[in-house]
């Protein structure tokens, strides 16, 4: 193998042609691929930003919806118990009334009897008065002087 001048500048015409190709091509797809590297890299972490944050989100709503589910069920039971409150209330109310009319009326019917018994009575005795005074005339009449 000889070495001559075109040897030489076969070489370096290589060499002019791999700077030139660094220079033209490689760092523009080097610089192309960098680039790239780095918006895949920022669309991945905004992703999971994304993603943790709607994870945070739903938690966040998941006890929200939970807490209102538990306000809803105490203010269900509040509302329960403040009928059933009323309620009883109104069936004391109503068993004292009914209470009260029975007596009223047990008072009333007391005083009616001995009303009518009083009468019976006094209509007895008139009508024995009477009853006897026809007895008697019957067996012993009574004469009149003319």
């Amino acid at each position: 193998m000889e070495f001559n001048a075109t040897f030489l500048i076969l070489i370096i015409s290589f060499i002019i042609f791999v700077l030139l190709m660094n220079k033209i091509l490689y760092k523009p797809l080097e610089n192309i691929v960098q680039e790239r590297e780095n918006f895949i890299k920022d669309n991945y972490s905004n992703a999971q930003k994304a993603d943790s944050k709607s994870d945070s989100l739903l938690k966040q709503k998941a006890e929200i919806l939970a807490e209102a589910k538990l306000n809803a069920k105490s203010s269900m039971n509040k509302a329960l118990e403040e009928a059933n409150r009323a309620s009883i209330e109104m069936l004391k109310n109503a068993k004292d009334e009914y209470t009260q009319n029975t007596e009223a009326k047990k008072q009333q019917l007391y005083s009616e009897k001995s009303d009518i018994e009083s009468k019976m009575n006094e209509n007895t005795e008139i009508i024995a008065q009477l009853v006897s005074d026809k007895l008697l005339q019957k067996h012993f009449p009574i004469r009149r002087n003319k």
